[in-house]
């Protein structure tokens, strides 16, 4: 699978079939990334859930963006951007 990045020119067509595909990946998808560490056992890393949380906040789905924070940052450890347990 090849992948680009090339920047593609912003259209009002363009923007409105981003913010469409945003919205409808957030919808689908929000249960599902919420769930991935426990229901999956497939763990984000820092800069995937930072990037998950942020299209689902700018979406709308706040509360779920805290939870699939949340749910990443049991599975840090000492050292990473959201571990929250003890040092000792």
């Amino acid at each position: 699978m090849t992948t680009s990045n090339a920047v593609i020119p912003m259209t009002d067509r363009s923007r409105s079939e981003i913010a469409d595909a945003a919205m409808a990946f957030c919808e689908i998808w929000a249960e599902v990334l919420a769930g991935l560490p426990d229901d999956y056992a497939c763990y984000l890393n820092c800069t995937e859930a930072n990037a998950a949380a942020d299209l689902l906040r700018a979406c709308g789905f706040d509360g779920t963006a805290g939870t699939v924070i949340r749910a990443h940052a049991e599975h840090d450890e000492p050292g990473d951007l959201h571990y929250a347990g003890d040092d000792d």
